[in-house]
């Protein structure tokens, strides 16, 4: 009796294992709709509108002595970081601990394909020379990352009035060179979308991650131009 009550409840617990798999697979595929949660923008509420953080006027001199302003930028997913080379101890430790994060995530950018992204590192002080042989030893192609000085005034507006950065909030004309933990994602427009704190390694993947998905969902013709290429 117990082996008739078995093989009775055999046949359906075997239709139920075959079954319900299929019908999952048929409500993940039919009954939801995939979305992607895009990256967001970074603002400020100033008499009850809302002002969108974007990068200010500026010109900076970049390590081949050219000028660059904002307008050079228009058109890029920019990753914008802010850096010492002779600053305190403390001040390169973190110039260290930044650049072997973003050099991760450039390493692992597949510049062959000829993606819209641009990575700015703008000093805080340092002179031109000092620059330029800092740029020379990290290991990235002078078209893809930038390094810029300039005027202190104009970096102090960039990062403060502009990107917002705390590290900027106290600055005058003259302050000690230092390097920002943080660093900031600006699309094709000029406008802030995400702020990260650069220097830890957690950091690292939700950039690659912001990186891509903007591309995705802001600017699919570049998607479809890197296909084709």
């Amino acid at each position: 009796m117990a082996e008739q009550e078995r093989s009775s409840l055999t046949r359906p617990i075997l239709l139920i294992a075959l079954v319900l798999p299929l019908a999952l697979l048929a409500f993940i595929y039919l009954g939801t709709k995939q979305e992607f949660e895009g990256v967001p923008f970074q603002y400020d509420i100033q008499d009850g509108d809302t002002v969108v953080h974007t990068l200010p006027v500026f010109s900076f001199i970049n390590t081949k002595g050219e000028t660059i302003t904002q307008d050079d930028l228009q058109g890029k997913i920019v990753l914008m970081s802010f850096f010492s080379v002779d600053g305190d101890s403390l001040s390169q430790t973190k110039t260290k601990v930044l650049f072997g994060n973003l050099m991760r995530t450039y390493e692992n950018v597949d510049w062959e394909k000829d993606p819209p992204f641009l990575f700015v590192s703008v000093n805080t002080g340092d002179s031109l020379a000092v620059v330029r042989a800092f740029a020379a030893r990290q290991e990235s192609e002078p078209e893809h990352w930038w390094f810029l000085g300039g005027n202190q005034e104009d970096v102090i507006r960039l990062g403060g009035k502009g990107l917002r950065l705390p590290e900027f909030t106290h600055a005058t004309p003259g302050f000690q060179p230092f390097t920002s933990q943080r660093a900031a994602l600006i699309d094709m427009e000029g406008r802030v979308r995400k702020y990260y704190v650069a220097t830890d390694l957690q950091e690292e993947r939700g950039i690659q991650e912001d990186l891509i998905t903007l591309l995705r969902i802001d600017y699919p013709e570049e998607i479809n131009r890197m296909r084709a290429e």
